[in-house]
């Protein structure tokens, strides 16, 4: 139960990039099928295996197939926050599925049959939290580091984008063998839970 929603949280998170993109004018996620809810799409095949793994042992990191766009083809907005919203639309979607998950939870929709579906929506709720506040830290390759971008100038900015070339996924390799997201996640995760479930 906790792979399929895995599975299907991240195929909505990248569906979320690539319909914002091709809404703002960017025909490239269309033009390589991203624009689908078909998780064939959108998963990667060691990132798929990662998240056997998280099921299985406890512990690990999966992700999907990042969506390649092209800002230069925004139509509806600027380069800059065009890339803003596409970069958001992902995280921002999996909030809406757990705050989806915790109204149909708080509002007894699931009374019919509370031992499998009460408890589906339960485990879909803390994964979207838990992807909507893991994609949210401000280290690349993550969303959070290039939604920390309008903070500063453009010459700071360019600067950052030019450094997470250079590392690549090292400074989040990093945050997690010293389990800083173990460590602020959960706390988060239930926290937010609970202040939507109401308890």
């Amino acid at each position: 139960m906790t792979l399929v929603s895995l599975i299907a949280s991240l195929t909505i998170h990248e569906f979320a990039h690539a319909k914002a993109a091709d809404y703002l004018g960017d025909d490239t996620p269309r033009r390589q099928g991203r624009v689908t809810l078909n998780p064939v799409a959108h998963l990667d095949p060691i990132g798929t295996i990662g998240l056997f793994v998280i099921v299985l042992a406890g512990f690990g990191f999966g992700w999907g197939k990042p969506v390649i766009t092209n800002p230069l083809n925004y139509s509806k907005a600027s380069m800059r926050v065009g890339s803003w919203w596409v970069t958001a639309a992902g995280p921002l979607s999996n909030l809406v599925v757990a705050i989806v998950c915790a109204l149909l939870i708080r509002f007894h929709a699931f009374d019919f049959d509370p031992t499998f579906t009460l408890r589906w929506a339960g485990i879909t709720m803390a994964v979207n939290l838990g992807l909507f506040f893991f994609n949210l830290l401000p280290v690349p390759p993550l969303d959070g580091s290039k939604l920390i971008l309008p903070l500063f100038n453009n010459r700071t900015a360019d600067h950052l984008q030019q450094q997470y070339m250079v590392w690549g996924i090292f400074p989040m390799l990093a945050l997690l063998m010293l389990r800083i997201p173990q460590m602020v996640l959960p706390p988060l995760i239930t926290g937010f839970a609970t202040f939507l479930l109401g308890y």
